[in-house]
């Protein structure tokens, strides 16, 4: 799906719609909206397009008035912006983004996994980062907060997992300043469920997020998280309970409440017990699909009362 789709790719889109009797279009992400915005007006589907993003883009604004294509946020923060540039709220919906609770599941430590393959003794605080190594996540401020936890957790551990262009960077700066041995980046890992299990805390230090799955997951988990106030982080960590949330950037923030947390008698397990509760509560994955499902079918129906109230003239 290139930036300026070809008429092959609209053609071939159409085909299949016409002929698999389709009632509603679903796309993601800014090129599969514009597709799907020039599909379904020339077969009259309904568009449903899901941004995933923390704000529209022009793309995706341009399209949406171009087409009449309804809009799906994946958080309040999203979703006020939208309206904040003039999307009618008769276009718009948020349902956020939900996880597997029992895939991501709180449970004992494994003797094979992270810790074993990393050297990592069992009983050690292991804080973690999950994300792509990119600007906008925010690698570098994990790696700032470490050099402070090295002094105030002088037993930790410090582990981000994932891989992007900054991640060389980063392995970099971490050696520069005398964290070989302690700051770990393993890569990409198939086992995450397992992952979360193997940690004590996660940090979110991005600069920009809209509904991070890796928070979800890590919460899901049993996992206090410490997050930076960016987009949909504040509608997942209730501070003092599920968590703490810092200004973006902040890192001597992230390393001071991070070690607020395995300081504080109690704290640590209070929030592994919140944070599990909270995500089954509200951002379970069934949830979520049930209200997709409800979102797309009230479309498809919308469109079937205009075809006969059309017919009907």
């Amino acid at each position: 799906m290139p930036d300026e789709p070809p008429w092959l790719s609209v053609q071939t889109a159409l085909a299949l719609v016409q002929s698999h009797g389709f009632d509603l279009i679903h796309s993601h992400l800014e090129n599969a909206h514009l597709l799907a915005g020039m599909v379904g007006s020339l077969s009259g589907l309904p568009v449903l397009a899901t941004v995933h993003g923390r704000r529209l883009s022009m793309l995706d604004l341009e399209v949406h008035r171009a087409a009449g294509t309804h809009l799906n946020v994946v958080c309040r923060h999203s979703q006020l912006h939208a309206l904040g540039i003039g999307i009618s709220a008769s276009h718009l919906s948020c349902i956020p983004n939900g996880v597997d609770t029992e895939l991501f599941s709180p449970g004992p430590r494994a003797d094979a996994g992270l810790r074993r393959d990393l050297g990592i003794d069992g009983t050690a605080p292991l804080v973690g980062c999950v994300g792509r190594f990119s600007a906008e996540k925010g690698p570098e401020v994990f790696v700032r907060a470490t050099l402070l936890l090295r002094s105030l957790l002088p037993d930790a551990h410090f582990v981000m997992v994932g891989d992007g262009p900054m991640r060389e960077a980063m392995q970099a700066m971490g050696e520069r300043f005398g964290m070989a041995g302690r700051l770990h980046l393993p890569g990409l890992r198939g086992d995450m469920a397992e992952v979360y299990r193997q940690l004590d805390v996660l940090v979110c230090p991005s600069h920009s997020e809209a509904m991070p799955l890796a928070v979800m997951e890590a919460m899901a988990s049993a996992l206090p998280v410490v997050g930076t106030r960016v987009g949909g982080v504040p509608d997942l960590i209730e501070p003092g309970r599920t968590g703490r949330l810092v200004a973006p950037g902040d890192f001597q923030g992230i390393a001071n409440r991070v070690a607020h947390v395995f300081e504080t008698p109690g704290e640590l397990e209070a929030m592994r017990q919140a944070a599990r509760a909270r995500v089954v509560e509200r951002f379970n994955l069934d949830d979520s699909i049930a209200a997709t499902a409800r979102l797309m079918t009230e479309l498809a129906a919308r469109r079937a009362r205009h075809r006969v109230s059309a017919s009907l003239r």
